[in-house]
């Protein structure tokens, strides 16, 4: 559980470096 999750933040912070802030925003809003 703590590994997926470390991954999926991991993936968050990648897009969010690519500077796709909106598809990560909708990706946790869709998630959560």
């Amino acid at each position: 559980m703590l590994k997926v999750g470390f991954k999926v933040s991991e993936t968050v912070e990648k897009l969010i470096k690519r500077g796709s802030k909106t598809f990560s925003r909708k990706l946790l809003n869709n998630e959560y």
